[in-house]
C-alpha cells in the first residue's frame, strides 16, 4: 500500500519536472553582478530548466539547514531533559534496591514461650 502512495505522488512530480524541462531548454545568461549588464563579472549560460532545478534544490538544502539550525535550542533541551530523566530513573532504581535491602518485616514471626503468656491476664 505503502508503494502504491508512493507511486501516486511520485509519477505525477516526474511528469511534470520532465514537462518543464522539455519546454524550458532555451539558454539563458545568469549573472549575479547587479551593476554592470553589458560586461558583467561572472555569467553562466545554461539551460532555464537547469536553473530552475538548481534553485528549487538550492532552497530545499538552504531551508533544511536554517531549519536544523533554528532547532537546535529544542534539541539541546531534550538531551538536557534525557540526561535529567535518566539521573532520576537511576536514583529510584538504586532507592529501590535500597529499600528491598533494608526491609524489616513489619510483624515478628511469633516465639514458642508467647503462646502461653497471651491466655493470662
Amino acid at each position: 500500500m505503502k508503494k502504491l502512495i508512493s507511486w501516486i505522488f511520485w509519477v505525477p512530480v516526474g511528469v511534470i519536472l520532465i514537462t518543464i524541462a522539455v519546454s524550458n531548454r532555451q539558454i539563458v545568461t545568469f549573472s549575479i553582478d547587479p551593476f554592470s549588464k553589458v560586461d558583467p563579472y561572472f555569467t553562466l549560460s545554461l539551460p532555464l530548466y537547469l536553473l530552475v532545478f538548481a534553485a528549487i534544490l538550492f532552497g530545499i538544502i538552504f531551508g533544511g539547514i536554517a531549519t536544523w539550525l533554528a532547532q537546535g535550542k529544542w534539541r539541546k533541551n531534550a538531551r538536557a531533559m534525557t540526561g535529567e530523566a535518566n539521573r532520576w530513573r537511576e536514583e529510584a532504581s538504586r532507592l529501590r534496591e535500597d529499600a528491598r535491602h533494608n526491609l524489616q518485616p513489619s510483624l515478628s514471626p511469633p516465639r514458642a514461650g508467647d503462646s502461653q503468656r497471651t491466655g493470662a491476664l
